[in-house]
């Protein structure tokens, strides 16, 4: 530190390869395929890899998602997946699993949210592929047999579910895509899932939105509602340059993390997107709901990467 300023560690890990076996330690920039149950996030982990002759993977990690009291070792928030990655020459498809144990859990000393993970099972399939000239993207997630809580109320108890089925094609003049989004018991979804609106998700753990005003998905089990969010987008280039997008859709989502407010609402969104340069764009983006919530929101931004 100095001045004020503090340098934090962003990810670094230490990494052995041998005989298609793959061991990391360190902490991990981890996403999941399209963003749906892990975006840009950040985990301290083990993690072991096999790659297989048809280049699938085997992956098993352990994360500690929760560090309690320096001197009690049962006291912190563990995670554990196992996770099967494939691809076929036209499609390609994940089976995610995971498990939260907190037993000893102590609000006074292991800090995630305030929320206490125990015994929650996860199951996540996802595939991705092209079908007669339509580009699809299924996502899935069930959580269930939690015994954590949430500020004391149980969370995760039941069957919680969240899934996304997107279809894109492109015609040549536009691009066309559509997608549906669906959680039933406040199942989850993460907060950089592209839902195909600027101001729904959208947001990266790590790279997060100025933009956001909802996010589907956060409802944590915790009641008994169910969101969904459906969009039409189309999009074209108009240069090299130039592009341009316009959206629009359905939106039901609960008003507030956790909360039991759900809002209905038509939305439309509109985004630009002008390349100076291969590292250098500047981009726009609106969107604004027509309903129960009458929010807007903007930005116009200068990206350059070096």
């Amino acid at each position: 530190t100095g001045n004020g300023n503090i340098t934090h560690l962003d990810h670094a890990v230490i990494e052995y390869k041998k005989d298609g076996w793959i061991t990391s330690v360190g902490r991990h920039a981890v996403t999941t395929p399209g963003c749906f149950l892990t975006c840009d996030d950040r985990r301290d982990r083990v993690q072991v890899l096999k790659v297989l002759k048809d280049y699938s993977v085997v992956a098993f990690a352990y994360d500690k998602r929760g560090e309690g009291s320096l001197t009690n070792a049962r006291d912190d928030l563990d995670m554990y997946t196992v996770n099967y990655y494939g691809l076929t020459e036209n499609f390609k498809y994940a089976l995610q699993t995971g498990y939260w144990v907190s037993k000893k859990y102590d609000a006074t000393t292991t800090g995630f949210n305030s929320v206490n993970l125990d015994n929650i099972k996860q199951v996540s399939p996802q595939i991705e592929g092209k079908l007669l000239g339509v580009d699809y993207n299924f996502y899935y997630t069930l959580l269930f047999g939690g015994k954590g809580t949430l500020f004391g109320t149980p969370i995760y108890k039941n069957d919680h579910h969240a899934f996304a089925l997107k279809l894109a094609h492109d015609f040549e003049i536009v691009k066309v895509e559509a997608q549906s989004i669906v959680t039933i018991n406040g199942g989850l979804i993460a907060g950089g899932f592209d839902t195909l609106s600027s101001v729904i998700n959208n947001s990266p753990d790590h790279n997060q939105s100025s933009i956001k005003l909802r996010t589907i998905g956060f409802g944590l089990g915790v009641v008994k509602k169910n969101e969904s969010v459906h969009m039409l987008r189309i999009s074209k280039s108009i240069t090299t340059e130039l592009s341009v997008s316009l959206g629009g859709g359905y939106t039901k989502i609960l008003k507030a993390v956790a909360g039991t407010i759900l809002e209905e609402d038509k939305i439309v969104d509109a985004t630009a997107k002008y390349a100076f340069s291969k590292s250098l764009n500047l981009a726009a983006a609106y969107g604004k709901f027509y309903g129960d919530n009458k929010d807007a929101a903007g930005s116009l931004t200068l990206n350059a990467n070096f």
